[in-house]
């Protein structure tokens, strides 16, 4: 027993171990493991308490540009710890507190300095502002809150995400390194969750898609979301598209998230990194990972069947148009290179539409023998069909939220109180009780400023993107991620006008750290100090 003791001593000892032990890759490997391991029902939930404490032993221990790395990578793997009275508690709340908790403390002494009241009001953007008063009104709207426990868990869940924001924006304008490990951090995430969403259809060529639900719904969305979302969706879900009969149903793809709309977001996020990734490839074998990486996106964001995504690319795609003829026109030459390569990812998207629909017609789960080739445009051309039943569904919803808004026009019936509106349980946010347009749906849970202010955000952003671009002769890089950044809120910001989950967790957190990344492109040639690890 003394000599395995002295040996595991040695290891651990060792540099090469404590390398593996410190890799972001080692710790990511290990909580994805656990993930798996509790999907399959190896590991109980309870595991994931384990996985929470190295995870937060891994972020204060690490460099920081590992942190970053692992930070980022992890939010989509991220299980729900099963504490008593609130099952849902994700690991990415702990591990975000953690890292904002690490650099006040190393960095307390520099903050009392530094940063006065000023400072902080001279790097704020305008968006900041925005964002600050949006949370401050949604905040006063507990005054007339039905629920406030519920409204309060809502405003704890938002500043808990936008302190990812915070920090990381932090870290990229004063650590090297951080910028790229943020990068990398969110390709890993995006690619992982599409290969769990491969994984799906690969599951459905054997189990039939009643089996496939019951197991995904009782086994694996209580890992990431708790058992209160899993018996919910074990009745009630957006997994299946429904066609007339005798079409049967077919699996829109939603990987690990609770939705196939935000798998959407998160697979649109990926496509334009992956484009913005493409003319920065080093040779062309790179090149054609990085193309071949944006395919096997533009694949998911059709198979996923969130129509709302793919008409809100049709504005998106005339504004990479528009910067391609404005970039050659007033001789910008990156942002013109920009335009070209985000125009003919589009073009690219179009192309795989029929791809897409080919895949979908095989989703019918084991059993299946009929094929239909043309599912894919049969929900393309109810996009625009007001009679289509989810269309009359919609305009309903919108229709009992603008009386909604009406009747409460300046706290609205509360942040996280959108059941209300419907005159029923706020519990029944977990079944989708929403507005399903998130202007409206700030609208009616804070009023008619709280509206107003969520619109004004991305509009913000937006226009901060474009006179950035504008007025500024950015680097290669640079430009394309301002372009991204655009096309991203462009996109995100049509599609909410049909749909609220840009508030999902993880597609929240994956935009927060790209607008964390654009927020310090205006501030690379200032000196910024050194922060502490």
């Amino acid at each position: 027993m003394g000599w395995i003791l002295t040996v595991g001593y040695w290891i651990l000892g060792s540099v090469t171990a404590k390398r593996l032990l410190l890799s972001p890759w080692f710790a990511l490997s290990i909580l994805v493991a656990g993930d798996v391991s509790m999907m399959g029902n190896v590991l109980p939930r309870g595991a994931s308490f384990a996985l929470a404490a190295l995870a937060v032993a891994y972020v204060l221990r690490a460099s920081l540009a590992d942190t970053v790395l692992f930070t980022v990578a992890h939010i989509p793997f991220s299980p729900a710890l099963p504490l008593p009275g609130f099952d849902s508690f994700a690991l990415w709340r702990l591990v975000v507190l953690t890292l904002a908790l690490r650099l006040l403390w190393k960095n307390r002494a520099q903050l009392m300095q530094r940063f006065t009241l000023p400072q902080i009001r001279s790097a704020l953007r305008p968006y900041d502002w925005i964002g600050l008063a949006l949370l401050f009104w949604a905040t006063l709207s507990l005054i007339g809150a039905f629920d406030l426990v519920v409204g309060l868990r809502k405003l704890v869940f938002l500043a808990n995400a936008a302190m990812l924001y915070i920090a990381l924006r932090w870290l990229f304008a004063r650590v090297p390194g951080t910028k790229r490990a943020a990068l990398i951090g969110l390709a890993t995430g995006t690619i992982g969750l599409l290969l769990f969403g491969i994984a799906q259809y690969a599951v459905i060529s054997w189990v039939s898609l009643y089996d496939f639900w019951q197991g995904w719904s009782l086994d694996t969305i209580p890992v990431f979301y708790g058992e209160a979302l899993g018996q919910t969706l074990n009745t009630s879900n957006t997994w299946f598209a429904y066609y007339p009969p005798p079409v049967p149903p077919t699996l829109r793809m939603f990987s690990l998230l609770p939705d196939s709309h935000s798998f959407g977001i998160m697979m649109l996020l990926g496509f334009l990194l992956a484009l913005a990734a493409w003319p920065l490839a080093q040779n062309r074998k790179h090149r054609a990972i990085a193309i071949a990486t944006a395919t096997a996106f533009g694949i998911a964001i059709f198979v996923n069947g969130s129509r709302g995504i793919w008409l809100a690319a049709v504005p998106t795609a005339l504004l990479a148009y528009a910067t391609l003829i404005y970039g050659i026109r007033s001789r910008r030459r990156e942002l013109a290179r920009a335009g070209k390569v985000a125009f003919a990812g589009f073009l690219l998207l179009t192309l795989l539409f029929p791809l897409s629909s080919l895949i979908s017609a095989q989703a019918h789960g084991a059993g299946i023998d009929d094929i239909e080739l043309t599912l894919a445009f049969q929900r393309a051309r109810s996009i625009l069909d007001l009679d289509e039943l989810s269309n009359r569904g919609r305009i309903g919803i919108w229709v009992t939220n603008l009386k909604s808004v009406a009747a409460h026009p300046v706290f609205g019936v509360g942040i996280g109180n959108a059941a209300v509106v419907f005159d029923e349980s706020v519990s029944a946010a977990r079944r989708g009780a929403s507005a399903h347009n998130l202007y409206l749906d700030f609208a009616a849970e804070t009023g008619v400023i709280g509206g107003l202010l969520s619109l004004a955000w991305f509009l913000a952003i937006f226009f901060t993107g474009v006179l950035l671009s504008v007025k500024n002769t950015l680097s290669k890089q640079d430009a394309l991620l301002t372009l991204t950044v655009v096309l991203a809120t462009a996109w995100l910001g049509v599609y909410n006008l049909v749909d609220v989950v840009f508030l999902n967790d993880r597609a929240l957190l994956a935009y927060f750290v790209l607008l964390a990344l654009f927020a310090v492109i205006p501030k690379r040639h200032e000196t910024t100090g050194v922060i502490h690890a």
